[in-house]
């Protein structure tokens, strides 16, 4: 069955079901593309959410990539907290606890005000990590642009895997939940918990690419908005009946 034919949506378009190995591969091939262009390590490039993605490297060379960014981390910094954007981090203190001692970082969400202490042993687990760079604000839109899109039949199944690629916090995990349920949202109405999931991936985005480069809120938004309509315009698109 094609990825958009299915008996609540049917939409024409060059890709199929990333679920499929073609397709998979496809879809990795232009996410470590994009990965690349940041200028990370490829203990970067893995993600266990999903079941979808295959492994790219072992635990341990990504447990000693992350425990190196998390060392790197000084007062002032901005960091990506998942599913609550950028924060500051205020404080970093040494602190003790039935004898074993542990880093602490002081991280204020910009989004809500909030205060959270975070222990260093588990900043890589939760996925606190760096904006993406100034650079590689355009090479996220050639991503969002150019990624296949998966829209399931079953929306349960869909709001899963949407959950999982948000709690990623990879902002081009972000870009993919955003852009599936745009398209989704062209041909029939979301549920609520997919409006609002919508909502906040939209809000990540702009929140993020805004701290990464000289635009402002404003233009980010509009960038994403011509962004998606040109995808659309690749689709032919039949509202569900």
């Amino acid at each position: 069955m094609s990825l958009f034919s299915s008996s609540v949506i049917r939409l024409k378009c060059p890709f199929h079901s990333p679920r499929s190995p073609g397709d998979l591969s496809l879809y990795l091939k232009r996410r470590q593309v994009f990965l690349s262009s940041l200028r990370i390590p490829r203990a970067e490039k893995h993600d266990d959410n999903l079941k979808l993605w295959s492994k790219l490297i072992d635990y341990k060379d990504r447990k000693d990539y992350n425990l190196r960014v998390m060392n790197s981390l000084k007062i002032g910094d901005k960091v990506i907290y998942p599913t609550q954007g950028i924060g500051i981090i205020e404080d970093i203190k040494d602190d003790s606890y039935n004898g074993q001692s542990f880093r602490t970082f002081h991280i204020r969400l910009l989004g809500n005000n909030t205060l959270v202490v975070i222990p260093s042993s588990s900043a890589a687990e939760i996925g606190l990590r760096r904006p993406i760079s100034q650079k590689a604000v355009n090479r996220f839109f050639q991503f969002l642009k150019s990624c296949p899109v998966d829209i399931s039949a079953d929306w349960k199944d869909r709001y899963k895997e949407n959950f999982d690629l948000m709690k990623s916090g990879h902002l081009e995990d972000i870009g993919l939940v955003y852009k599936t349920l745009f398209f989704l949202s062209q041909t029939k109405t979301l549920s609520f918990r997919e409006k609002k999931m919508l909502e906040k991936a939209r809000d990540l985005i702009i929140t993020e690419l805004t701290a990464s480069s000289c635009s402002s809120p404003e233009k980010i938004s509009a960038k994403l908005n011509q962004c998606l309509a040109s995808c659309l315009k690749e689709l032919k698109l039949e509202p569900e009946v």
